[in-house]
């Protein structure tokens, strides 16, 4: 809700599986460039979902020295509702903190 993602997030599980909208996060709050945004891509193939989460699993590590295991990340793709609100609970905290 702070950040105004658009279009709003209406289904934390749905719309966060894929990786695409951690981007978006991170984008919105000019954390990474336009080129590095666009390395993301939207489509939910499982192609693209795996490289998606290489991408946030080396943001996350290079911007905020945030580890997050592959397996929560395998959770979010499998739409796990608790560590999908875990890992943005993190990215939150991350992002609090690197603005302190």
């Amino acid at each position: 809700k702070e950040i105004q993602l658009d279009p709003p997030v209406k289904d934390i599980v749905r719309e966060f599986c894929t990786g695409y909208r951690f981007s978006e996060i991170l984008y919105k709050i000019n954390l990474i460039n336009e080129k590095q945004f666009k390395e993301f891509s939207n489509s939910p193939e499982q192609y693209n979902i795996k490289q998606n989460f290489i991408l946030v699993k080396k943001y996350f590590k290079d911007l905020f020295e945030l580890e997050i295991r592959a397996e929560e990340f395998k959770d979010i793709i499998n739409k796990d509702r608790a560590k999908t609100v875990i890992v943005l609970y993190k990215l939150k905290n991350s992002i609090s903190k690197k603005n302190i």
